[in-house]
């Protein structure tokens, strides 16, 4: 109903007309802006909690369930944004601000609050895991000619390497006293 059933190839010419364009740009960074949050959980979870106090044992043990969460606001921030037209923005918007205060809360609450830091944890995890495929499905069901969806996904997932490579040097010792 779109129009684009039909293939349109893929030129030099096309390519950089594509490459010009903010609006793939936007959604690469995004993409780039959410996996370097998913990648650096995942990278540093276990020494983060234990930077809580929590033991070896405990820290492996505790990093699975805020990944079980992570599913809970994916699926419904999904399912809200493709029922509300025009909600994926808003959806995005709610999960990024989720790991912004995820993150705070883990990062900068006393080392006491323990539970409240792992609590910042499921926030951040959930919101960060929530916004990698829902920045995705919306960059793809907004573009409409497929050859710009094919440079744009080629675009996104470079991003999201980009961010998996920043990830591994976002997490500074420093800013975590053991508690």
């Amino acid at each position: 109903d779109r129009g684009d059933a039909i293939p349109d190839p893929m030129t030099a010419k096309k390519v950089l007309k594509y490459a010009g364009e903010l609006r793939l740009w936007i959604y690469g960074y995004m993409f780039g802006a959410s996996t370097v949050g998913s990648y650096s959980l995942a990278y540093f979870l276990p020494r983060i909690l234990g930077t809580m106090g929590f033991t070896n044992i405990q820290a492996q043990l505790l990093v699975a369930p805020p990944y079980v969460w992570a599913a809970i606001p994916a699926l419904s921030t999904a399912f809200l944004a493709d029922k509300v037209r025009g909600c994926r923005s808003v959806a995005v918007i709610i999960n990024a601000l989720c790991v912004i205060i995820g993150t705070c809360m883990y990062s900068q609450l006393k080392p006491a609050q323990k539970a409240a830091r792992y609590t910042g944890v499921f926030l951040a995890l959930g919101g960060c895991n929530s916004n990698v495929p829902l920045i995705v499905a919306w960059a793809q069901s907004s573009i409409r000619r497929q050859s710009k969806r094919g440079f744009g996904s080629a675009l996104i997932i470079a991003w999201g390497g980009i961010g998996g490579i920043l990830s591994g040097v976002v997490f500074m010792e420093r800013e975590y006293k053991l508690g």
